[in-house]
């Protein structure tokens, strides 16, 4: 590790490293690819034989949280060159308590799931936990935001970047799957960087065509003529005014939030429907609904206790209460 602020690597790991996950991503045909793996590759693709990368703290333990997530979720078996990688961004000693916690909570929060049963949708990965993993992930949330001490690192360092929990309150007795259609919008960062620039000139470049358009196919008066361009230049310094406005506050805002609306590709995504049981202070039960969509760059997690076991026809509850005889064989001993 470089004596400097960040992880100095050689290029031969890195491009190593990301070899192997290029292949991984054709073989099993992966298509939720996360911003940071794919950055991660193309710009180890442009560096030269001999060369040394610097990987700065901040980029490291987000890039080091996202692959132990990409890895799990794909099930995907680590290289020693991945591990060295992995050990080297976890070595950095130079981030503040909250990110080192954050980093090292992925280690052990992905470590705990692996004795718990899941289910997998289109790429996403569904836990079905007990009690004492709902008591841990809790008190990793707690610690986690006791430890932030910023706006910068409360709006980066959070359980749901780790682990989308969705009933940390309440646990579960039923839940089923759904698919829905879903459009797609641009809300990443690296994104917004480059699509907010395209979609102003794409903006600009709209209205020039639809006035040019109006003027060649109607024969205005010279006094409308001169209306509509007086309103044509109106537009296109509202869009401007707007542009400027929209790019100086995410540059200065970590809090400003932006959005570019796509309406290609629709996709399908799982939808997950449960219950939750909530205990009253005098004592009664109350039952409520709940709606979440799954997410594919963490894995999801439901605190589960099923109801009628016995009488049960849902494969979660199987999962998690019977006992995997091989194959596809659970059995359930009798009391």
């Amino acid at each position: 590790m470089s004596k400097t602020r960040g992880y100095k690597a050689d290029v031969s790991l890195l491009k190593s490293v990301a070899d192997f996950l290029s292949t991984s991503i054709k073989e099993k045909q992966i298509r939720s690819l996360p911003v940071d793996i794919k950055r991660f590759i193309e710009d180890v693709s442009e560096l030269q034989p001999g060369e040394s990368k610097n990987i700065s703290p901040e980029r490291a333990i987000k890039l080091r949280g996202v692959l132990v997530a990409f890895l799990s979720i794909h099930d995907i078996v680590k290289t020693p060159e991945l591990d060295k990688l992995l050990d080297g961004f976890n070595s950095i000693k130079t981030l503040g308590s909250a990110a080192l916690f954050f980093s090292r909570a992925f280690d052990e929060i992905y470590l705990m799931l692996d004795k718990y049963p899941f289910r997998e949708f289109s790429e996403a990965k569904l836990y079905f936990v007990d009690d004492m993993a709902r008591k841990r992930l809790v008190e990793i949330n707690n610690e986690l935001e006791s430890l932030v001490t910023n706006k910068n690192e409360a709006k980066k360092l959070k359980l749901n970047k780790i682990i989308n929990f969705l009933n940390p309150e309440n646990v579960s007795s039923r839940y089923s799957v759904s698919y829905k259609a879903k459009y797609q919008y641009i809300s990443k960062e690296e994104s917004l960087e480059t699509y907010l620039p395209a979609h102003y000139k794409i903006t600009l470049n709209k209205i020039e065509k639809e006035y040019r358009e109006l003027f060649e196919t109607h024969r205005f008066p010279e006094k409308k003529k001169q209306q509509l361009n007086v309103k044509k230049e109106q537009e296109i310094q509202r869009v401007h005014d707007e542009y400027a406005y929209v790019s100086k506050k995410m540059k200065e805002d970590q809090d400003f939030d932006v959005k570019i609306l796509t309406y290609e590709p629709l996709s399908l995504y799982p939808e997950i429907k449960f219950s939750e049981t909530e205990v009253l202070s005098d004592g009664k039960l109350k039952h409520k609904t709940r709606y979440s969509h799954l997410r594919s760059e963490v894995v999801n997690a439901l605190w589960y206790k099923p109801s009628q076991l016995k009488k049960s026809d849902t494969v979660a509850d199987i999962l998690q209460n019977y006992n995997h005889a091989f194959g596809d064989v659970y059995y359930l001993e009798a009391d």
